[in-house]
């Protein structure tokens, strides 16, 4: 819900925390945070405010009975969006060598055109291109992400460099994360970030008084 600049430094965090169906505001209190939320919802907890946009995506998972649809851990369809809605599809069979024994896989199929995809429209494009056959799908789940993708405009360098003028002065608050830096970065680029930014927390728990109190993290 918000968080409160302590005058000593850290924050105090805000947060709604649902029990059954009951919902009760907490309030903790935190010496750094570390925020992954898209960069405009850290903005407004501390009372700030950006104009920076973000593309929605719908994400369908289909259990395919077929051992695997592919060699690749991801690919993608750069067609125009009339003749395909699919982005890009993952199977997470080929991330890892030590999958289940079993004949059947899960792909991960991104649309960005969300007006445009649908589960029928989704599992016909991947049949025409070869790789399943509509009654190999065996079951299917959509999930939509309302912040997938930043989106960059005339106006985005000139609130991009207002974000950074807000967060440089706030050194006990860190943004990690694609949409937390408002950046098109890859996975490896944000573990390195993250790496970073703890270490870059506990040199700083070292340099404190060592009667100081342990620094809580959120």
């Amino acid at each position: 819900l918000s968080m409160e600049q302590r005058p000593q430094g850290g924050y105090r965090c805000t947060f709604e925390r649902k029990s059954g169906d009951q919902v009760e505001t907490v309030e903790r209190e935190y010496d750094v945070v570390i925020s992954t939320l898209p960069v405009s919802q850290t903005a407004d907890l501390i009372g700030e405010r950006l104009d920076l946009s973000f593309r929605g995506a719908d994400i369908y998972y289909l259990l395919v009975d077929k051992r695997q649809v592919s060699d690749n851990h991801w690919f993608y369809l750069a067609d125009r969006k009339e003749d395909f809605c699919l982005n890009r599809v993952s199977e997470f069979r080929n991330f890892s060598d030590s999958q289940p024994d079993v004949d059947q896989t899960v792909l991960c199929c991104e649309v960005t055109a969300t007006e445009l995809g649908s589960e029928e429209r989704v599992i016909a494009e991947l049949a025409s291109i070869g790789l399943l056959r509509p009654d190999q799908v065996l079951d299917t789940m959509k999930i939509h992400v309302p912040m997938a993708y930043p989106v960059y405009d005339l106006a985005s360098d000139d609130e991009m460099a207002r974000m950074a003028e807000i967060f440089a002065q706030r050194s006990d608050l860190h943004l990690v994360g694609r949409n937390a830096q408002f950046a098109h970065r890859d996975v490896d680029e944000i573990y390195d970030e993250a790496r970073r930014v703890v270490n870059e927390i506990l040199l700083e728990a070292d340099r404190q008084p060592t009667t100081a109190p342990r620094r809580k993290v959120s």
